[in-house]
């Protein structure tokens, strides 16, 4: 034995007991040094590394976070901060959307359960049947009804709500004491008793064979005439019809007010039509075309005649005869679905940052989720790429580093340190 006398190394402290130098509290003996059990990050509370002020436990070491990440204590990483409407999921190692809220356009975002639905393969708020956006809105566009004030969106196209009616190329309500004529399509007045609808006038005329008498549509008596300028039944030379009268002042037959003669006869133009006083004739009036003794309207009825042509009601385009809505334009890198009336992206794209992108490559033991890369269970982030940590190995969010206790070797691995204390002699 060795009785030669000696000083113990830097930070130990002689132990009568053991005969030998045992490092002080805090200090460990490492390559025959007493050494810090703690690193620069950490300093010694109650037999343990404790982080110091300002620092915070990053997996299994003490560190600070990037300025642009914060420190989540629960889980013991630094992660970037979440955004409105999100919530950070330990178990994807990600912020994802709070419930209720959907990924639209890379923004947390909720539908608007009146006018949208979510399309979760696109991630885009999309909208209901008898709503649009306004072209290049995007996923975040507004969606507002297809149909005008007073319309209601049934099977696929614009129709007047009930009670309305469609005048003009406008779905409106009659006034009050009219009612909607559907052969005309025209609001006018109920007739009376023995009165007929004049739609040259708009007016109820006396019917055929009837006359204003003292305000009330009555025949006249056999052997009468009726005066029409003075609105009485008399004794007069007699006309060929009872739709005109024999005038004492011209000394001739002549129409009553509410007939025209026509080729020589006093009567009215049927229904639709009109009367030509260049040709003598009754006519269709514009938009209308004579077929089997009727004019029939020339456009369907989800058009007007305007012009001289036919025009779709509430502004939409006419497309080889029909009322279509015009085409939904995509942006690039997109093409319309036909099922979904929606923008889906081309074979090879995906929805990333709200645009149609090249399809990102996570590697080995990664994947893609909300348009971002992540790890498989048991693989990290380091350097790029998804790698695991090898044997007594912890993340610490920015790499792999040894357990408390162990250290590397010249190979490269985590081993533990078991190193014995040593005394020096003089």
């Amino acid at each position: 034995m060795d009785l030669t006398c000696g000083t113990c190394p830097l930070h130990s402290t002689y132990s009568a007991i053991t005969k030998s130098c045992v490092c002080d509290s805090g200090y460990i003996l490492n390559l025959g040094l007493c050494t810090s059990a703690c690193n620069g990050y950490e300093e010694w509370v109650n037999g343990t590394c404790q982080c110091r002020t300002g620092y915070y436990l990053i997996g299994y070491s003490c560190g600070i976070c990037p300025p642009t990440q914060m420190y989540n204590k629960i889980y013991r990483i630094c992660h970037t901060a979440c955004k409105t409407n999100e919530v950070w999921d330990a178990a994807i190692r990600a912020c994802r959307c709070l419930p209720g809220y959907y990924l639209v356009g890379g923004i947390c975002s909720i539908c608007d359960p009146k006018t949208q639905i979510y399309d979760q393969k696109n991630q885009c708020c999309v909208c209901k049947d008898g709503y649009k956006k306004v072209s290049g809105q995007g996923c975040n566009g507004v969606c507002t009804p297809v149909c005008a004030v007073n319309e209601d969106w049934i099977q696929g196209r614009c129709v007047c709500k009930p009670g309305y009616y469609l005048i003009n190329n406008y779905c409106t309500q009659c006034p009050t004491g009219q009612f909607y004529d559907v052969y005309q399509r025209v609001c006018r007045i109920q007739c009376g008793s023995n009165q007929l609808y004049n739609f040259n006038t708009g007016k109820c005329d006396c019917a055929q064979g009837f006359y204003i008498v003292k305000g009330i549509c009555s025949k006249c008596q056999s052997g009468e005439t009726y005066d029409a300028y003075k609105q009485e039944c008399a004794i007069m030379g007699m006309c060929q019809s009872n739709n005109e009268f024999y005038s004492t002042t011209t000394q001739t037959c002549v129409c009553l007010p509410q007939y025209v003669r026509i080729q020589g006869v006093c009567t009215n133009c049927p229904p639709g039509y009109y009367y030509d006083s260049f040709s003598d004739k009754c006519r269709c009036k514009p938009g209308f075309i004579e077929e089997g003794g009727f004019c029939n309207p020339i456009c369907p009825s989800d058009q007007n005649y305007v012009n001289g042509k036919c025009q779709c009601n509430n502004g939409v385009a006419l497309y080889d005869g029909k009322c279509i809505a015009p085409p939904i334009m995509c942006p690039v890198n997109s093409h319309l679905d036909t099922q979904t009336n929606c923008c889906v992206c081309n074979a090879g794209f995906s929805v990333i940052g709200g645009k149609c992108s090249s399809y990102q490559y996570c590697g080995l033991n990664g994947y893609l989720k909300y348009g971002q890369c992540y790890c498989n269970p048991g693989f990290y982030s380091i350097n790029g790429a998804c790698r695991p940590c090898g044997a007594n190995q912890g993340f610490n969010g920015v790499s792999c580093e040894c357990y408390l206790g162990f250290m590397i070797d010249t190979n490269g691995n985590c081993v533990q340190s078991n190193f014995q204390p040593t005394c020096y002699a003089n």
